[in-house]
């Protein structure tokens, strides 16, 4: 099955984003990509997160929601 994923942008993201990845990956399903979703309007170093998923999870986000407040 093709997985879409969403990632809550907030501290820990990275590495949750990742294990999700491989977990996917592992029960043999096809990683269609990901959708960053500012869930905490205080994150620090957004973009920093932002470049950092994009190289880890091999490909940029399909989209990148806007904040809501």
């Amino acid at each position: 099955l093709p997985v879409l994923m969403v990632v809550g942008m907030r501290l820990g993201c990275v590495h949750q984003a990742r294990a999700t990845q491989r977990a996917i990956l592992a029960d043999g399903c096809t990683f269609m990509g990901w959708i960053a979703n500012p869930i905490d309007p205080s994150m620090a170093n957004f973009d920093d997160n932002l470049a950092i998923l994009t190289r880890v999870l091999g490909q940029p986000p399909m989209q990148v929601m806007p904040q809501r407040l």
